[in-house]
C-alpha cells in the first residue's frame, strides 16, 4: 500500500484473514457526492443485459452490466466477449483516485447494476486468464 493524496494511511483498516493481506477503506473521497455519481451512472451508462451459460443453457443475467477500459483490452466470461467502452470523465476520476489509494494501475472496470432485490449473482470467481495473475 502506498501513500496517497486522497486519504491518510490511517483511513485503511486491516481485516484479519488467514493467509491474506486485506485492507478496507470505508469511504473514498470523490469529486462529487456519491449519490450524484450513482444517479449519473445509472442514467448515462449504456447498460446491457447479457445472456450467460449456466448448466448448459443460456439465461439472462439477473443484473445489468457495462465494461469500460483501455482500447484493445479484452474480457470474456461465461460465453460473453466484451469490448471496452471508453472511460468517461466520471470513471476516469474514480479510476485515478482508486489507483492512488491502491498503489496499482487498472486497465478496465466492469460496472454491475443491481436494479432491485431480485437482481443478484451467484457464487463465482473472476479468474479469467486475461485478468492477469492478481485480478
Amino acid at each position: 500500500m502506498t501513500a496517497d493524496p486522497f486519504a491518510p494511511a490511517s483511513a485503511f483498516e486491516r481485516l484479519p484473514m488467514p493467509d491474506a493481506e486485506v485492507f478496507y477503506l470505508a469511504r473514498l473521497a470523490l469529486a462529487k457526492p456519491d449519490e450524484q455519481i450513482v444517479r449519473q451512472l445509472i442514467a448515462e451508462v449504456p447498460w446491457r443485459c447479457e445472456e450467460v451459460m449456466v448448466w448448459g443453457r443460456r439465461v439472462p443475467q439477473p443484473r445489468l452490466t457495462a465494461w469500460y477500459g483501455d482500447a484493445g483490452a479484452r474480457y470474456a466470461y461465461s460465453g460473453i466477449e466484451l469490448r471496452p467502452l471508453p472511460l468517461t470523465p466520471i470513471l476516469l476520476d474514480v479510476k485515478t483516485r482508486v489507483e492512488a489509494m491502491a498503489g496499482s494501475a487498472f486497465n478496465s472496470v466492469l460496472l454491475n447494476y443491481y436494479r432491485d432485490h431480485q437482481d443478484s449473482i451467484g457464487f463465482h470467481s473472476d479468474n479469467e486468464p486475461e485478468l492477469g495473475e492478481r485480478p
